[in-house]
């Protein structure tokens, strides 16, 4: 690859935060350990706005983050916990900073069952009924991509060669 000498391993890329708040993967606003990965899970947050055309986090930052008193980040890792939780060890060991792993587990804590695999908030629990473009190959899809640990992700080539598209060219024809 053409430029390879520009770019160093993801564990370099400590204490970055890039990209837009709303589409960024969990590592990314703790600005810790940014990689391909993060890039994969913004992919499936653009898919879940596709199918659903709900920005997964449209939040009102500003007024949220005054009304609980925690950061920017701190508000989308809570509202990512909520949608794609519960929060697994995972993503604070590759974290591996004390300081964002007890804010992660606090943020975690205070989620608690909002953000439990049986909420309705939670992605696993969105269908096609609410939700007309979000048919079931698709979600399937989402959720392998959307894992808050960045080790369960897959690459972007595993993606595309999901069952996922195939499936979803038959619906078109």
């Amino acid at each position: 690859m053409e430029g390879k000498e520009h770019f160093r391993p993801a564990k370099e890329y400590r204490h970055f935060r890039v990209g837009n708040l709303r589409w960024r993967s969990p590592e990314a606003h703790t600005g810790l350990g940014l990689g391909k990965h993060s890039d994969v899970f913004a992919y499936a947050l653009v898919c879940m706005w596709a199918s659903t055309r709900k920005v997964p986090l449209g939040l009102d930052f500003t007024g949220l983050s005054k009304q609980l008193g925690i950061s920017y980040d701190q508000l989308a890792l809570r509202a990512l916990f909520m949608i794609l939780g519960p929060l697994k060890s995972g993503l604070v060991e590759y974290i591996d900073d004390s300081e964002w792993g007890k804010i992660l587990e606090d943020i975690a804590a205070d989620v608690g069952d909002d953000g439990g695999e049986d909420s309705k908030t939670n992605f696993k629990n969105w269908n096609s009924e609410r939700y007309p473009h979000l048919v079931p190959a698709l979600k399937r899809l989402i959720l392998r991509i959307a894992k808050l640990d960045p080790a369960e992700r897959p690459t972007m080539q595993q993606i595309l060669e999901d069952p996922c598209w195939t499936e979803l060219l038959k619906l078109e024809s």
